[in-house]
């Protein structure tokens, strides 16, 4: 984790106010993580460098698809796949939430891009995209070690023409 996103922790106080919901210091680190990924590493184009940061080297693609790889090179894979079919890509995150208790983070995030390369086996588009998913990690000693990703692929199949009309 990079020197100021250590200090923004370290420093917190021990709770912080959201929403009305008091937040431990393991909550204001889940959310930081998130943070580092998505802002500085997505919006930053800078992956591979945060992926070190916030993965831990055995971490595991919890969603059911047959040919997941894990660890890193798991991460990288589906970094590299997606920065080749969005490599304008951005993301904002819409709500972030925490829980210590199960050592669990969540958010729900909204993805702008242009389709410029191959999404799986669909050929580039050239189409302008918004969609939205929702991503839980389960966080060991300060890293994601399992995630979890639910994609509006309805949504971004629609925008890119997929889908029959009618």
């Amino acid at each position: 984790m990079r020197a100021g996103h250590v200090a923004a922790i370290m420093t917190a106080s021990a709770i912080e106010r959201d929403s009305g919901r008091t937040m431990t210091v393991d909550a204001v680190e889940y959310r930081e993580l998130v943070r580092h990924w998505i802002e500085d590493g997505w919006n930053g184009n800078n992956n591979e460098a945060v992926m070190l940061d916030v993965f831990a080297a055995d971490w595991i693609d919890g969603n059911p698809e047959l040919d997941a790889i894990h660890g890193h090179a798991g991460v990288r894979d589906f970094v590299t796949r997606y920065r080749a079919a969005f490599p304008d890509v951005r993301l904002a995150i819409e709500r972030i939430i925490a829980d210590p208790e199960t050592k669990q983070v969540a958010f729900r995030w909204i993805a702008e891009a242009t389709h410029l390369g191959l999404l799986g086996d669909i050929e580039p588009t050239g189409r302008r995209v918004r969609f939205s998913g929702v991503t839980i990690h389960r966080v060991e000693h300060g890293k994601f070690v399992e995630s979890w990703n639910e994609v509006d692929r309805l949504g971004l199949f629609a925008q890119l023409g997929l889908l029959p009309s009618g």
